[in-house]
């Protein structure tokens, strides 16, 4: 017993234990500068070597005021230099497993008390149409590597599972050519001033941004209607535009109701739409695949088979962090489910109302130098003003 005391209050183990700890954090960097903060906490942060790493820093640093009788007068730095990493372990221990973080959306001369949570949850929601079960479950996926996660359950005599099948980061749209797959269009447009990759089956309408853009729909009573007309793509509008083909820098008009030629790789700008269409139709099959890179603008995607009494089915969920969306909806063998997966509404015991928000920018610049708020928190007990910077 005595040599594993030696070892754990040993300095050669408190070097290794930097040396680790400094490569674990400069991989940790690497990785979310790459694939984001949440697949370095899957991976680093909260990997249980990682956490195992900071537990025996504390019985390091713990066992050495003892070993070297650091309480006293003449060794007082040197034990306020252990007691500060004990302080810094433990409030991050604190942190970690009783603590929450979030992000308040909250506008001037509002208050409000919720926040959306930091972590990220499936939520499940189980019913028979007479009774149900809510499940709140955190997860943290990553986009390297593998991925598993499972739910084994029963609600009232009935068996079911929830099974990861694919998680997908950054995920987008993409059309795997088929000849024997339905007809697309595809369509990039830029509200926002970001690049959007759309693809409109034949015969339907999309709404996009709040313009309805249909592909040969029926009737055409879409805001803009593209469809083709002895082999060519043509043009209806409900609305006047404008054109530029960009080979060239030609300009032209779009005017409403009437039928007009559609130019391959032109900007149009219908309704408050701008679009291009690249291409011609294609033939295929649209899948929810993996961006090429890291994109944080865009949603994740779940891929999960569910099953209830033998039976199975497969829906793809789409979320992430800080985001809320609406639950998929489905039936099976008796079962109705309602899954979503993102962030969870919660609520601080006190309310917080912003008074002023102060934006500081660089001089002849857009970009922000600093920021600050000055709020007031309201508590049933107290109410105070405080700035936040």
């Amino acid at each position: 017993m005595k040599k594993i005391f030696n070892i754990l209050y040993s300095t050669r183990l408190m070097a290794v234990l930097f040396i680790v700890f400094a490569a674990a954090m400069g991989i940790a960097t690497f990785i979310e500068n790459d694939y984001g903060t949440q697949t370095a906490k899957a991976l680093v942060y909260n990997a249980w070597w990682f956490e195992a790493i900071m537990i025996f820093f504390v019985i390091n640093f713990f066992g050495n005021i003892f070993r070297y009788r650091l309480i006293s007068k003449e060794k007082w730095p040197v034990l306020m230099f252990h007691l500060a990493f004990l302080f810094i372990l433990i409030g991050a221990g604190i942190t970690r497993y009783i603590g929450y973080e979030g992000l308040m959306l909250i506008n001037e001369g509002e208050t409000t008390n919720k926040f959306l949570s930091e972590t990220t949850y499936l939520n499940i929601t189980i019913d028979n149409n007479k009774e149900q079960k809510v499940f709140h479950k955190p997860t943290l996926f990553s986009a390297r590597g593998k991925n598993s996660w499972k739910l084994d359950d029963s609600f009232r005599g009935k068996d079911y599972s929830i099974n990861l099948v694919n998680y997908i980061p950054w995920a987008e749209k993409k059309l795997i050519e088929d000849t024997n797959g339905s007809e697309y269009l595809f369509l990039v447009e830029s509200s926002g001033g970001n690049r959007h990759d759309q693809y409109i089956k034949k015969g339907t309408i999309k709404n996009i941004h709040g313009v309805l853009v249909g592909f040969e729909a029926l009737n055409r009573n879409a805001s803009i209607n593209i469809f083709r007309e002895e082999g060519n793509l043509k043009l209806q509008t409900s609305s006047d535009g404008n054109w530029l083909r960009m080979a060239d820098q030609k300009q032209g008009t779009v005017l409403k109701d009437s039928i007009q030629q559609l130019q391959l790789r032109s900007l149009y700008n219908v309704a408050g739409l701008p679009f291009v269409i690249p291409e011609s139709v294609k033939k295929g099959e649209l899948k929810t695949v993996r961006a090429e890179k890291k994109d944080e603008q865009k949603l994740d995607v779940l891929v999960l088979d569910i099953e209830v009494e033998g039976e199975t089915q497969q829906i793809e969920i789409a979320g992430g962090k800080f985001n809320i969306t609406p639950p998929k909806q489905l039936t099976i063998n008796g079962l109705n489910f309602r899954i979503d997966y993102g962030a969870r509404q919660l609520e601080t015991p006190f309310s917080i109302k912003l008074n002023d928000f102060q934006l500081e920018k660089y001089p002849g610049s857009e970009s922000a130098m600093s920021y600050a708020s000055e709020i007031t928190v309201i508590d049933p007990e107290e109410t105070f003003d405080f700035r936040v910077f």
